[in-house]
Formats: structure tokens, C-alpha cells, sequence
């Protein structure tokens, strides 16, 4: 009987024992925690190392930013990544058409629920200079592809090659206030115009041809062409606004620099205007 209250009293003072160390295990230490590099490119990939001591679980999370807060980090991270080892490293590649600035966290928690956090450096974005005006804006590096432009009576086409695609790239239709992104029409599509314009006036042909002659409401827009299409080599070039205002591009033709509210991406906008009128 004595033997069984020794051994069961061994027990619970072992438990305590336990217990008690276990309650002033010090919180996890983090060791070390980089971003890089800082700033980044779009288009380029961030490398996120980190090393914890004491810790049971550890956690990376990309912060979301948001400007309505009065802390723009406060809200709930948009994207996180559990269950990571003590040490390690983790790679983010950064979307180029990305417009906020970066920021990531690291939390470790132990076995008793202590909880250490660090949150990195604000990881900045490279603005490229725009190559159309000094705008208060955080310019994407500009793209150089081959554009055909042709005016109309109410408006124009500006068809822009994509090098690196394998599609026919994009035409976009300027109306007279608003604008219209296209597919381009495949090369096989196209067939010369046999219509006879107005005097003074011209038929598209080729690729601006194709969507002109195949489109109701494109040609109903338009009216005939007021020039012939001149085609050469430019450049497009994404400027995000980062507080307020709108995104744009800017498109850079062998007639002018037209400028575009919305995104590249977008298939249409309310407005644009020739930057050299």
C-alpha cells in the first residue's frame, strides 16, 4: 500500500516537474529573417530565409496592404505558408503587373502557445522612367514591340505585336472618347479588301483590315480610314497609380504617343488621348 502512494506520488511530482518546465520554456527565438533583394524588379523573385530556435510551429505569411487602415498592414494576410521547418528558405516571384509594395511576417510558436513574430522590411518596387512624360506614377519597364497605326474619321487602330507570344497580339480601337482592346485576327484571316472608299478615304487592309472588314461595330465606330497604316517599331508602357487616380499605358506608335486609361490587359477603357496633340 505504501509502495503504491510512493509510486503514484513519484508520478504526480514528475508531472508537476513536467509541467513547471514546460510553463517557463522561453518564448522562440528568431534567429534570422531577410527579404531579398530589396527593392525587387517586377517580374523578378524574392528570396525569404529564416532561422528559429524553440519553436513547435512556424508560419510565413505576405501581408495584405491596404491604405483605408490607418496601419495599411493590418488587415489579414493574403496568402500564407504553414508548417515550416526551424531553418529554411522560400522563393516568391513577384506578378509584373504587381502595384503595392511587400511584406512579409514570420511567427513561431512553442509547445506552451508562446508566440514570437518579426515582420520584414517594406520591400519596395522599382519605378522605371516613363518614356512619355513625368508622371506622379510607378512605371513597369517599358516593352518595345512592332505597332501599325492608321487613323479614321472617328478615331483609330493600333495593332501591337507581341514578340514573345504566340498569338497575333492586340488591336485596340481609340474611339472618339472611349477605347476597345481587340484579339488580333490570325494572319491567315486576312484578305485584301476589294471595297472602293469614299474619295480621299481608304480600306484598311492587312490584320486592321481583317477586324475592320469582319466586324460590324468596329467599321460602325471607325468610319473609313483617313490615311494609310504606317508600321514600326515601339513601345507600350504600364504606369500604376498607387494612390488614387487611375492606372494607364501608354502606347508609343510610329504616329504619336497615345495615352490609355486602364490597363494594358483590360478589354476596354473610357477614355485616352494623343499625348504629342
Amino acid at each position: 500500500m505504501i509502495v503504491r502512494l510512493m509510486a503514484r506520488l513519484l508520478t504526480i511530482l514528475t508531472a508537476l516537474t513536467v509541467s513547471g518546465c514546460a510553463l517557463l520554456a522561453p518564448a522562440p527565438t528568431i534567429r534570422q529573417f531577410s527579404v531579398t533583394p530589396n527593392p525587387i524588379d517586377r517580374g523578378d523573385t524574392l528570396t525569404i530565409a529564416w532561422a528559429v530556435e524553440g519553436a513547435l510551429r512556424v508560419e510565413l505569411r505576405r501581408l495584405s496592404y491596404d491604405t483605408n487602415f490607418g496601419d495599411p498592414w493590418l488587415r489579414p494576410a493574403v496568402a500564407t505558408v504553414p508548417d515550416l521547418p526551424g531553418t529554411g528558405s522560400w522563393t516568391f516571384e513577384v506578378p509584373r503587373d504587381y502595384r503595392w509594395p511587400l511584406r512579409f511576417e514570420i511567427e513561431a510558436v512553442n509547445l506552451t502557445g508562446a508566440v514570437t513574430a518579426l515582420r520584414s522590411d517594406v520591400i519596395g518596387l522599382r519605378a522605371y522612367p516613363c518614356f512619355f512624360a513625368p508622371e506622379d506614377s510607378c512605371a513597369a519597364a517599358p516593352t518595345a514591340a512592332p505597332i501599325t497605326w492608321q487613323p479614321f474619321e472617328r478615331g483609330h487602330l493600333m495593332h501591337v505585336a507581341d514578340p514573345a507570344a504566340a498569338d497575333d497580339g492586340t488591336i485596340y480601337l481609340l474611339h472618339e472618347v472611349w477605347w476597345q482592346a481587340f484579339a488580333a485576327p490570325t494572319a491567315s484571316a486576312v484578305e485584301a479588301s476589294t471595297e472602293t472608299p469614299p474619295d480621299r478615304l481608304f480600306a484598311p487592309q492587312g490584320l486592321l483590315g481583317a477586324l475592320w472588314g469582319t466586324d460590324d461595330s468596329v467599321r460602325a465606330a471607325l468610319g473609313w480610314a483617313t490615311g494609310p497604316a504606317e508600321s514600326g517599331s515601339g513601345q507600350i508602357q504600364h504606369a500604376i497609380r498607387t494612390e488614387g487616380m487611375f492606372d494607364f499605358f501608354v502606347i508609343d506608335g510610329p504616329r504619336g504617343r497615345a495615352r490609355l486609361i486602364g490597363n494594358p490587359w483590360d478589354e476596354a477603357g473610357p477614355s485616352w488621348r494623343l499625348l504629342d496633340e
